[in-house]
């Protein structure tokens, strides 16, 4: 009685040899890969988009904002050293210290310094310009200055804006 012992050999066709190991990925692989891919740039993407529309708005709100803010700071400088000789809700009539007249006013969509002889734009877009007489608390009728307001719209975006300027006069 004898046992026989069967060995168990692998042949040499059963073996992968290492340049014949599989290289690259499975068509699964690649379609799970694709998929994780694909819900991770979606938020980022929409994130972006949102990013640059809100950076574009508040540089044209900006943009408007600093032209209100440059005309107020022309007109300042213009009607400070000036006499005051008129003032209606949405007209100033000055006289600047060189003995000229000139009337601040809106017309149309542009708010216009005009002297008589050359009329300049001040700031474009603007909706409404509104002047209100800053009186002494002592002698009623004695103007100490004017407080001026004046509103502008972005035309791209439609975005409003308001500035309010007080302008004490030097004279």
């Amino acid at each position: 009685m004898g046992l026989t012992l069967k060995k168990h050999y692998t042949t040499h066709k059963n073996r992968l040899r290492p340049e014949q190991r599989r290289a690259g990925l499975s068509l699964i692989e690649v379609i799970a890969c694709t998929t994780i891919v694909a819900v991770l740039l979606v938020p980022i993407a929409a994130v972006v988009k949102d990013s640059g529309k809100t950076i574009r708005r508040l540089e044209n709100d900006t943009t408007v904002s600093q032209s209100l803010r440059s005309s107020s700071s022309w007109l300042r400088d213009t009607i400070r050293p000036s006499s005051i000789l008129a003032i209606q809700s949405n007209l100033l009539r000055i006289q600047r210290p060189n003995g000229k007249s000139a009337s601040i006013f809106r017309k149309g969509s542009d708010l216009v310094i005009d002297d008589g002889v050359t009329a300049s734009v001040v700031c474009k877009d603007v909706q409404d310009i509104r002047f209100k007489p800053l009186l002494t608390s002592d002698i009623p009728a004695k103007r100490v200055g004017v407080q001026m307001t004046i509103s502008a719209r972005d035309v791209s975006t439609g975005a409003q804006s308001s500035l309010s300027t007080t302008v004490a006069n030097a004279r």
